[in-house]
């Protein structure tokens, strides 16, 4: 992870850990993001978005309510430049449009959680299976 010290800041030295003209972005998960000077480009993956670029001014809308991406364009492709530019430094791995971060999520959960805790309490659900089958077994030999 890049970054820069907020001791400038803390110290009264400085107002911005970045200046105006440096873009930092960033990737979590499918989600992408840069910021540059107030704007803020976002896109973000289903469950939570619609994978459409969103452009806000951070200024003047810090809580993010009017997305600016149609009455600026030229604004959305320079700082979707800068995202390429970031996430090829980075090699951010693109996500496939048709990624499901659900199901991912379900897929590793089974695979690295479920399935090794079964595993190591198989010998015990052997156990009580037989021990079921044998008391109907048991049951159905008492009723003949």
């Amino acid at each position: 992870m890049d970054g820069r010290s907020l001791v400038p800041i803390l110290q009264g030295k400085s107002a911005r850990v970045y200046g105006p003209e440096e873009a930092v972005g960033y990737e979590l998960s499918g989600c992408q993001v840069v910021f540059k000077g107030p704007f803020k480009l976002v896109r973000n993956i289903p469950p939570l978005g619609d994978r459409k670029w969103r452009l806000y001014d951070l200024e003047k809308d810090p809580g993010e309510s009017f997305d600016l991406a149609d009455k600026l364009p030229d604004v959305v492709q320079a700082l979707k430049k800068d995202y390429e530019n970031y996430a090829n430094a980075n090699r951010v791995l693109p996500i496939p449009d048709d990624f499901d971060l659900q199901s991912a999520a379900l897929r590793y959960a089974m695979h690295h959680y479920l399935l090794p805790k079964l595993k190591s309490a198989l010998p015990a659900i052997v156990m009580v299976l037989m021990l079921i089958v044998g008391v109907f077994a048991f049951r159905r030999r008492r009723k003949q």
